[in-house]
């Protein structure tokens, strides 16, 4: 897989080979960076079910101060630090459970929980950790996130791609 855009676009990005690993497809990555743009210079960015940190090396590459890692599995998290050392980036890898993804905020939540799991649970999770400017990007089974479900985000766009939908969510004030 290789990095589409930024100042490391072309370089590869190592995709570990595990059950359930569904990396977002370069056609997605480039929709959810294009609406992104403007908010990823000198930004925080939280990467939740990491996998191969891609969505976290597109955000560095795009200007992101900080880029954060949350992966369970021990070998994706590896995979993760070999490859920010090829790419001569740093990236922190919380390898724990996203459930306990920590109580710092960030500008950018990206999250790709698993398809069988309700996103609406997993953005009332991580709500938390976007600051009040900032915007939570899911993606996740298309049809799976209604905007009824939401307590405490608004939608601000959502669109699908095949099985796939991405929905971007504000904090609501």
């Amino acid at each position: 897989m290789r990095i589409i855009g930024g100042r490391l676009k072309g370089r590869s990005v190592k995709v570990p080979d595990r059950k359930g690993l569904r990396p977002t497809s370069a056609r997605v990555r480039e929709a959810v960076f294009h609406r992104l743009l403007t908010r990823l210079e000198g930004a925080d960015v939280l990467d939740v079910f990491a996998g191969s940190g891609v969505l976290a090396f597109e955000a560095l590459s795009r200007g992101a101060a900080r880029a954060v890692c949350v992966e369970r599995d021990s070998v994706a998290a590896r995979t993760i630090h070999d490859t920010a050392r090829g790419l001569g980036v740093e990236v922190e890898v919380r390898r724990r459970d996203a459930r306990r993804a920590g109580k710092d905020q960030f500008d950018v939540v990206l999250a790709d929980p698993p398809y069988d799991d309700d996103p609406a649970v997993w953005a009332s999770r991580l709500a938390k950790n976007v600051r009040a400017d900032g915007v939570l990007v899911m993606e996740h089974r298309s049809g799976a996130l209604h905007p009824r479900s939401l307590r405490g985000l608004s939608v601000e766009w959502q669109r699908r791609y095949g099985d796939s939908e991405v929905t971007f969510l504000l904090p609501q004030a």
